[in-house]
């Protein structure tokens, strides 16, 4: 939505200016924007953001293009302007980038940890790296040290279109230093293990169970009907949801309505 600062305030002030009375949401990036944007936009009935941050390691960014000098500024105060405006703030995650070290991997949890307990960040989507066509991975898989089989699906009992096309990291000499088997293990252990430090009801929870919950629209604009921009109380209900998810059957369906 706001792939400019004038044109995304001025659309945000004619919602107000005709009147129209919506809720609404979209896709934002962190890069163009400021305070008084996002509380045009809350005005004019925007109700939550989704932001594609991906990771928090500056490497693996750069590497994607979406590094620039000022970006974790630009992130802090994207989310902060948007929290403080009453919009509900959403990150797509993506673990299990080629190379990704341990430390980077920490750094991606102690971001989500941190922003979600401050109630900064309220939803996520956590997925592990799947590369398809087109992207500039599936084109370039060399600037990545990767090597891409584009004929065999990444997952051996799965199929291409969930789980990309099979790649394995190569080392300095070219060199196969990580292998598919080792990658999907690596992934699947990164997924399920990255809302570790997030204050939540997760016990007995899977992390693909809790982001489908988040990502559900019915249920969100459901407790906007309800609560408006009271982010506190929508993410009480939450919590309450997640905590009888396994307990309850009432709860347990709620995540195939997304």
């Amino acid at each position: 939505i706001n792939f400019k600062l004038s044109w995304t305030t001025e659309f945000a002030n004619e919602i107000v200016k005709r009147n129209i009375k919506i809720k609404w949401s979209d896709s934002a990036n962190t890069r163009v924007g400021n305070r008084d944007m996002y509380q045009a936009m809350a005005a004019s009935g925007c109700v939550k953001l989704w932001y594609g941050t991906e990771t928090a390691s500056p490497r693996i960014l750069k590497e994607i293009d979406k590094w620039s000098n000022n970006l974790p500024e630009s992130i802090h105060n994207t989310l902060t302007w948007s929290h403080e405006a009453g919009i509900w703030n959403g990150v797509n995650i993506i673990v299990n980038f080629p190379h990704e070290t341990a430390e980077e991997y920490e750094m991606l949890k102690n971001f989500l940890g941190d922003y979600y307990n401050k109630g900064i960040v309220n939803s996520f989507s956590v997925n592990w790296l799947a590369i398809f066509n087109p992207s500039a991975m599936y084109a370039h898989p060399e600037r990545h040290k990767i090597k891409l089989d584009r004929t065999t699906p990444m997952e051996p009992r799965g199929n291409q279109a969930a789980y990309g096309w099979k790649w394995e990291e190569l080392d300095s000499n070219g060199n196969i230093c990580t292998t598919s088997k080792e990658i999907n293990k690596r992934g699947r252990y990164r997924h399920a293990n990255a809302l570790e430090y997030l204050n939540i009801p997760k016990e007995n929870l899977n992390t693909g169970d809790m982001c489908w919950i988040f990502e559900n629209d019915y249920l969100f604009f459901s407790l906007v009907q309800l609560y408006g921009h009271d982010i506190l109380k929508k993410k009480e209900v939450y919590h309450y949801i997640i905590s009888k998810y396994n307990t309850d059957k009432r709860y347990s369906g709620i995540n195939r309505f997304a």
